[in-house]
C-alpha cells in the first residue's frame, strides 16, 4: 500500500477553515480585550493577554512532539532496500503526483527526466554508473551534441605529488595532452539561441536563467563571470557527466628518451580529479599538475567544450530528482514488511489522521 496526500482538497479545507477561524477569533478577542480594559484596567489586561499568549504556545507543544515523532518513523521493505524514512516515502509519491499533473515548475523537462529515471530504474547506488544512458537522455532533449570534441594542448609539469607513479618525470618537463570527448553540451549562447526550439530546451533555458539570476549573474554575462561561477559551484556537481574516449585520451612526457614509455592514460576519474583540483586547491590532485590550465579552462567555458555551464546545470538538475525517483522505485518495487514494530508504529500514527489526508494508489 502506498500513501499520497490529496493536496487540492486538503488545501481548500484548511484554508477555508483557517480564514473563518481568523475572522471569528479577531472579533471575539478584540471584544474581550476591550471588556477587560473597562473592567480591570490596562495593566491587568496586559498581564492577562501575555498569559493567554503563552498558553497558546504551550498548547502547540503536543503537536510539535507528534510531528517530530512522525518524521522519525520508518517503513521496512523486503529485499535489499531495508528501512526508509516515512517522510522520504511521502515526498517521493507526492513529487510523482505533482510531476504527473504538471503542477510543478519546469513541468515538461521535469517529467521527461523523472520518467526516464523511473523507466530505467536509476537507483542511488547505480546512478553514477549510468553515464551512457544519461547521455542518451540529454541528447534527446537537444542540449547535448552527440559529436566528438577534442582537446589537445602542450604544457609543462608544475608539481608531482605521487613520484612513484611517474618514474623519471620531473618538474618542468614538456607534456603533450590529448583528450577526446565523445559528446559535449551546447554553450550558453547556443542555449539562448535555441530556446524556442522545443518545450524541453525552452524550460531548461528558463531553469538556467533562474539559477544565474539567483546567483547574481545573467545569461549575457561574459566568460570571466562564468569562470568564477563555475569555480564556486563546480566541485560538488560537475562529475559523472563526462564522455571521455579512453582509447584516444592520454598525456605524454616529451622530454623522456623514449616518449612512448611516458604515455599515461586519461579516464573520467583522472580528468574529474585533475580539473576539480584546479578549481579548488583544497582538493587532492591525481598525483600531477600542469601549468597554464586556468586560461585553458576559462576558454573552454566560453566556447562550450567539456566545461560548459550547461553541463553543470544538467548535473544539478539530475541531483534535484534522482534521490526522490530512487525512493519511488524502491517503494513501488518492494513490498512493505507488515509485521514488526516499525509497521505497528506506522499504523498507530496513521489511524490518528483525518481520512481526507490519506488515499491509496
Amino acid at each position: 500500500m502506498a500513501i499520497k496526500l490529496n493536496f487540492d482538497q486538503v488545501i481548500f479545507r484548511v484554508t477555508t477553515t483557517y480564514f473563518v477561524y481568523q475572522i471569528l477569533s479577531a472579533i471575539f478577542l478584540q471584544s474581550f480585550v476591550i471588556f477587560m480594559i473597562i473592567l480591570t484596567g490596562f495593566n491587568v489586561t496586559i498581564v492577562f493577554v501575555t498569559l493567554l499568549s503563552s498558553f497558546g504556545f504551550i498548547a502547540s507543544l503536543p503537536y510539535q512532539f507528534l510531528k517530530i515523532k512522525e518524521e522519525a518513523k520508518v517503513l521496512q521493505f523486503e529485499g535489499s532496500e531495508g528501512a526508509m524514512l516515512l517522510t522520504d516515502v511521502y515526498t517521493a509519491f507526492d513529487l510523482q503526483e505533482l510531476i504527473g499533473s504538471k503542477k510543478i515548475k519546469y513541468p515538461n523537462i521535469t517529467k521527461f527526466v523523472s520518467d526516464f529515471f523511473v523507466t530505467n530504474e536509476f537507483k542511488t547506488d547505480t546512478f553514477p554508473y549510468q553515464v551512457d544512458k544519461r547521455r542518451d537522455m540529454w541528447v534527446e532533449t537537444g542540449i547535448l551534441k552527440n559529436t566528438p570534441v577534442t582537446l589537445n594542448f602542450d604544457t609543462t609539469v608544475a608539481s608531482i605529488t605521487q613520484p612513484q607513479s611517474y618514474g623519471d618525470w620531473k618538474i618542468g618537463d614538456n607534456i603533450a595532452v590529448n583528450i577526446k570527448f565523445n559528446s559535449a553540451f551546447i554553450t550558453m549562447a547556443e542555449l539562448k539561441a535555441r530556446k524556442d526550439e522545443n518545450p524541453l530546451i525552452q524550460e531548461f533555458y528558463q531553469y538556467s536563467t533562474d539559477l544565474l539570476t539567483a546567483w547574481g549573474y545573467s545569461i549575457d554575462s561574459d566568460s570571466n563571470d562564468y569562470f568564477e561561477l563555475f569555480k564556486n559551484k563546480m566541485p560538488g556537481f560537475y562529475n559523472q557527466l563526462l564522455f571521455i574516449d579512453r582509447t584516444e585520451s592520454n598525456f605524454s612526457n616529451l622530454d623522456l628518451l623514449y616518449p612512448e614509455e611516458g604515455i599515461k592514460p586519461i579516464d573520467d576519474n583522472f580528468f574529474n580529479t585533475w580539473v576539480a583540483s584546479r578549481f579548488n586547491p583544497a582538493l587532492s590532485s591525481p598525483g600531477i599538475t600542469f601549468t597554464g590550465v586556468e586560461p585553458l579552462l576559462e576558454k573552454e567555458i566560453a566556447d562550450g567544450g567539456f566545461v560548459s555551464l550547461v553541463a553543470l546545470f544538467a548535473r544539478m538538475f539530475e541531483s534535484f530528482l534522482y534521490r526522490h525517483t530512487s525512493n519511488y522505485i524502491s517503494a513501488t518495487n518492494n513490498p512493505i514488511i507488515t509485521s514488526g514494530a516499525t509497521w505497528e508504529s506506522y499504523i498507530s500514527g496513521e489511524t490518528c489522521l483525518p481520512q481526507v489526508f490519506i488515499s491509496t494508489y
